[in-house]
């Protein structure tokens, strides 16, 4: 855990909002390059990212503070929340695919199927995140007595885990099956993240039914969704 990454000319540099800024970064580059190499138009692309971040950040900050209800008045009061640390994925995942889903079909501002080809950046720039996380020492795992470890790194195996859906979907898309991309991305992260919630230790984001977490209750929404619309 290292949440201050170096000290640049006596200036602390915090290593989970640069690791959030280059994942950000990391999404946005790999995405355009993908778009210019198609030859779509920019622009558009652009207004798109930029409603998709700030969906998503809200998104994140609003199913974060409905896991913390005791707190949830006051720190929806206060910007520094609003501007700092404190955000739960699947909250960012489901207000950002609310937002280009209209900005795509309903809006028709942009394309649809160049967003799909867009999607490996999602994993790609997730597991980054993820090291920020875990040098941030946030998401933090169960206790584990094994190898010189504490806990379980559950940071480093979502991190490698979605490596490996960034891969797959990258894969899926050179064998032009592009519609398949994003029920394989729902599919995977779900079940991923369903598992992992079980050697997870942050409380923080609830427990509810039948000692299951809100990601993984979630985790079984998206499969569900997933599913029918594949079918």
């Amino acid at each position: 855990m290292r949440p201050i990454l170096l000290n640049l000319f006596s200036y602390p540099i915090y290593s989970y909002p640069l690791f959030l800024g280059l994942s950000f970064g990391t999404a946005y580059y790999y995405s355009l390059s993908v778009i210019q190499n198609r030859g779509v138009h920019t622009n558009a692309f652009r207004y798109l990212f930029m409603g998709i971040v700030i969906s998503a950040w809200v998104g994140a900050k609003i199913f974060f503070l409905l896991h913390t209800s005791e707190s949830a008045i006051t720190d929806a009061k206060s910007s520094n929340f609003w501007l700092g640390g404190g955000f739960v994925f699947y909250g960012g995942l489901i207000f950002s695919s609310a937002f280009a889903l209209i900005y795509t079909i309903a809006l028709k501002k942009f394309s649809l199927r160049e967003l799909l080809y867009c999607l490996p950046a999602l994993p790609l720039a997730h597991a980054i995140g993820r090291i920020g996380c875990l040098l941030a020492g946030c998401c933090f795992g169960s206790e584990l007595n094994f190898g010189g470890l504490d806990r379980h790194p559950v940071q480093i195996y979502e991190a490698l885990g979605n490596i490996a859906i960034f891969l797959i979907l990258r894969s899926t898309l050179k064998k032009g099956r592009i519609l398949l991309v994003p029920f394989y991305y729902f599919f995977s992260y779900s079940i991923m993240r369903f598992f992992l919630e079980f050697y997870r230790a942050d409380l923080e984001r609830g427990i509810y039914f039948f000692s299951l977490s809100s990601a993984q209750l979630t985790s079984i929404a998206l499969l569900i969704v997933g599913a029918m619309v594949f079918y």
